[in-house]
């Protein structure tokens, strides 16, 4: 899922329809299962495809954690993620210091 996000050439009303269904399906499967998965966002990227990819993810289910997004400090970061996989629920973070 992460490679065709950054890949994307258009990003509009239909991907995220998309997102919102298919892989929100096959991960609420997987949670309903028992499994959960855990994937640390690079942020390293373009910040429209970094865009893309908290949208994408979190139509399909994720919760996405990243300082980021609200300038969370490491330590609430990290609590964050570790309140997410107590829930058992899909995860996406990283734990970088917010962009400037």
């Amino acid at each position: 899922m992460y490679i065709r996000t950054s890949e994307l050439q258009i990003f509009d009303r239909w991907t995220r329809v998309y997102a919102a269904m298919v892989p929100q399906l096959l991960l609420d499967q997987l949670r309903v299962r028992g499994v959960s998965s855990f994937y640390i966002l690079d942020n390293s990227i373009r910040e429209d495809r970094f865009d893309a990819l908290v949208k994408i993810f979190s139509d399909a289910g994720y919760s996405v954690i990243s300082p980021n997004l609200d300038g969370a400090s490491e330590a609430e970061v990290l609590d964050r993620i570790d309140s997410a996989q107590v829930l058992r629920k899909h995860t996406s973070g990283d734990t970088s210091k917010p962009a400037s």
